[in-house]
């Protein structure tokens, strides 16, 4: 009988299942106990890995939530790419902001981290600031875009401020989201979707 041997992992493909272990025990902690509750101890401990390898890979505690932070923007853009696909326009549109509110739940690690780390970026961890502004500035970019598109295809008044409504489209989102996760059973996904949505698209017709 003939037994399939899995190849040997090469020594960087180790090193980055242990990275991306420790940066998904990063977000995890994160999310639950925000920026000062979280040490490089418990990132290894929750990593099932010494502290000694989260220095290695990221030096700094600090160093270490701006990787968390790096990861879910560059996780987000390559999500929001693959639910876009073939699409553009107000229909792109309708398919990110149905997939950010589908995302508002407890068990979402990631979204909870951004939250997080938003809350203590403007109060106690400035040092958050610059991060999160970065995450916003990729989430606004992704809506004038869309938007522009809307425009350049004669779905949408050329007179409206794409760089006004992102804003606006975002903060809607960003408060049925903290609502959500404040509070899972007052916020209704299955009814709050359509109506965002449809307000959404009202504003832009307005």
């Amino acid at each position: 009988m003939n037994v399939k041997v899995s190849p040997r992992r090469t020594q960087e493909e180790r090193r980055e299942d242990s990275r991306r272990k420790l940066l998904d025990a990063a977000t995890r902690l994160l999310s639950a106990r925000g920026y000062a509750g979280t040490t490089m101890v418990e990132i290894g401990r929750e990593a099932g890995a010494s502290h000694g390898l989260v220095t290695y890979h990221f030096g700094t505690k600090k160093d270490c939530i701006k990787a968390v932070l790096e990861d879910i923007r560059n996780a987000t853009i390559q999500n929001n790419k693959q639910l876009t696909a073939g699409l553009r326009g107000l229909a792109a549109l309708d398919k990110l902001c149905e997939a950010y509110l589908k995302g508002a739940s407890r068990r979402n690690s990631r979204a909870k981290a951004v939250f997080v780390a938003i809350a203590e970026s403007i109060s106690a961890t400035p040092d958050l600031t610059k991060l999160t502004a970065q995450n916003d500035e990729v989430a606004r970019s992704t809506v004038e875009t869309v938007l522009r598109e809307a425009i350049d295809d004669g779905e949408i008044s050329t007179d409206i401020n794409v760089e006004v409504q992102a804003i606006l489209v975002l903060g809607l989102l960003r408060g049925i989201t903290q609502q959500r996760l404040v509070k899972r059973s007052k916020v209704d996904l299955e009814a709050v979707i359509p109506q965002a949505l449809a307000m959404v698209r009202a504003s832009l017709f307005a």
